[in-house]
């Protein structure tokens, strides 16, 4: 999901109004609420009021990367904790809602006011987690016919030395399993690069997704358009040329 200013600040009017629910409170007892928004250069800003994230505020003028709302009621026995963090969704932790308290009515309506709240934000694309086996595949491929290639001509017309392998002249008659091999060895050539690019797409599309800040500071949909470009200009053409180069190597068997 893609966690916006006016995604913060819908569930902190849930929290708030949910606090307003609450009978009232015992003599030298308050309810006490706690507003952090925590920044990509590691600067943390917090609150006891929610100011923090009203317009204008460091929501919109500031890099944000994890936010955390808790609210505390010691007379009812009620809490509720908000947490949302764009790296810590990559590895399935730093993201959590949860509402306690003795009175089930109340933790039952604001757990499906939050839930509700957050099943309407917008969805982020899943498509590299839902394409990872043959997104790996192919740009394993890919590197590996690029390597391949650059080696040969670095061998072929710098060093000049030709590379033979003798057991290709011990067995000349195995081309249709030496074939293969080269074909399964093009592809491990290129296996780190592609462990490489999985993880940075992984990186430009984590599960929750920080939209914060001004336009120009938001590093992730900037860094996408600069992919975009890449795959149009780069990686398409050179799929074709692998495309072309498997439907070559079965038309020769």
């Amino acid at each position: 999901m893609i966690i916006t200013p006016e995604s913060v600040r819908t569930l902190v009017k849930i929290i708030l109004s949910a606090a307003k629910e609450l009978p009232p409170q015992k003599q030298y007892y308050q309810q006490r609420f706690t507003f952090t928004a925590t920044s990509s250069d590691g600067m943390q800003y917090s609150s006891e009021t929610p100011e923090l994230f009203q317009n204008d505020g460091e929501l919109d003028t500031k890099q944000v990367e994890r936010i955390a709302i808790s609210f505390r009621d010691h007379t009812n026995d009620a809490s509720i904790d908000v947490e949302l963090s764009q790296k810590g969704s990559r590895f399935d932790f730093g993201n959590k809602i949860r509402v306690s308290g003795t009175g089930s009515t109340w933790v039952s309506g604001i757990s499906d006011k939050l839930r509700v709240a957050v099943s309407e934000f917008k969805k982020q694309d899943g498509w590299p987690g839902a394409y990872s086996t043959w997104l790996g595949l192919i740009s394993a491929f890919s590197f590996g016919s690029v390597i391949s290639r650059l080696g040969n001509f670095v061998f072929t017309h710098i060093v000049h030395i030709v590379i033979k392998i003798p057991v290709l002249d011990i067995a000349p008659g195995y081309d249709w399993l030496w074939r293969p091999l080269h074909f399964v060895w093009i592809g491990l050539l290129g296996i780190p690069f592609s462990v490489a690019l999985m993880n940075y797409l992984m990186e430009l599309w984590p599960p929750v997704e920080f939209r914060m800040g001004r336009d120009w500071m938001q590093v992730l949909p900037q860094r996408k358009k600069r992919l975009a470009w890449f795959v149009t200009a780069v990686v398409l053409p050179l799929l074709v040329s692998v495309i072309y180069d498997v439907l070559k190597h079965y038309a020769v068997l």
